[in-house]
């Protein structure tokens, strides 16, 4: 039972942070059956393959798409949870140093702000910031107070 509670626990962490299914074998190098492989073949056999060309290539490739993962969910925390911006169905990618923001924002400044954070923190060649001005959002906010406006 706790295996299959930590195999749950781990699911469901590659599926929020990095929108995958933790068991698909395109995310792994090497696959090793153990049940037909003893442990000193298995050993054998990864030291064999991780000094490849395609490895070393493939492992490169994949700590850059990570870095990029991260920087893209870091974004959404600043932006949702420690700025608190009005942002719905915000989503970001981060790919070749181009930064892409979307999603509705019942105001221009908070559009505004999330452009300036992308930029400070992720530091990207191009920042597109397809978050939309949507008064359908204001409006299901209960309207914008006048009073405050400045």
């Amino acid at each position: 039972q706790a295996v299959l509670h930590l195999d749950g626990e781990r699911a469901g962490f590659h599926r929020f942070l990095f929108h995958v299914n933790w068991e698909s074998p395109d995310l792994y190098d090497l696959v090793i059956d153990t049940h037909l492989i003893s442990e000193a073949s298995a050993a054998a056999l990864i030291r064999s393959t991780l000094g490849t060309e395609e490895v070393v290539r493939k492992t490169a490739e994949a700590a850059r798409r990570l870095k990029n993962l991260y920087l893209a969910e870091k974004l959404v925390d600043i932006i949702l949870f420690e700025q608190k911006l009005p942002i719905r169905s915000l989503a970001i990618e981060v790919e070749n140093g181009t930064v892409r923001l979307r999603g509705l924002a019942q105001d221009n400044p908070s559009i505004e702000r999330c452009r300036e954070l992308a930029v400070g923190l992720a530091q990207p060649k191009t920042v597109i910031s397809e978050i939309a001005f949507s008064p359908r959002f204001v409006e299901l906010l209960g309207g914008i107070d006048r009073g405050s406006a400045g």
